[in-house]
């Protein structure tokens, strides 16, 4: 049996998934109050569509906004909270900035994807303007261009049972991340299993 069959079995014990979570949360909230985080991909779309674990996901999907969340002093946190197998991905030298983390706790795995502001600048009657458009999702398989405005102010959605930060609003969110037909996501396994886009990023 392959760690992702385990992984995905072990996601349906709901106690240690709510566990797992807590103790995600108590890094942000004890350690690193001024982190601004949320979860994401198919940890969202599964609040979004269930309320709780998307059936056949086999991990808890986290993002940061890069500016408020310290690589260094994340995972120092997160050791200090008893998390082990803490490995970083970055991507290939020249490339867009890219950056995650996994780690692990109760048998079951966490991502961690860090989000960039992208910003622009303008020139408007004589005066540069800076103008915040977007936010550049980099994970090293998956990344995603989003409106920032779904980051500027998460909104608390239930997963297992716990409140926790979302991109706000979710449904938009997911909108934008997996294209939807007649309201439904692609996926039968998952009903609406994140798409794999492979881009010429290294990981190392």
């Amino acid at each position: 049996m392959d760690k992702y069959t385990i992984y995905k079995q072990l996601m349906q014990d709901t106690p240690r998934v709510h566990q797992l979570v807590l103790d995600i949360q108590s890094v942000f909230t004890d350690l690193m109050p001024g982190a601004v985080w949320f979860i994401h991909a198919g940890t969202a779309l599964g609040a979004h569509l269930h309320n709780g674990v998307l059936p056949g996901d086999h991990d808890i999907d986290i993002g940061v906004l890069a500016e408020t969340c310290p690589l260094e002093e994340y995972r120092a946190a997160l050791m200090r909270k008893g998390f082990r197998g803490i490995g970083v991905f970055h991507a290939a030298e020249g490339k867009d900035l890219g950056l995650a983390t996994w780690a692990s706790k109760y048998g079951l795995c966490f991502d961690t994807s860090w989000f960039y502001l992208r910003e622009q600048k303008i020139n408007s009657l004589g005066k540069e303007l800076l103008i915040r458009k977007r936010w550049w999702l980099t994970s090293p398989r998956v990344p995603h261009v989003l409106p920032a405005y779904l980051f500027d102010s998460p909104q608390a959605v239930e997963f297992e049972g716990l409140m926790l930060p979302a991109p706000h609003p979710l449904r938009v969110y997911c909108d934008n991340r997996w294209p939807s037909v007649d309201g439904k996501y692609p996926g039968p396994e998952q009903g609406g299993e994140r798409l794999e886009i492979f881009p010429d990023w290294e990981i190392r």
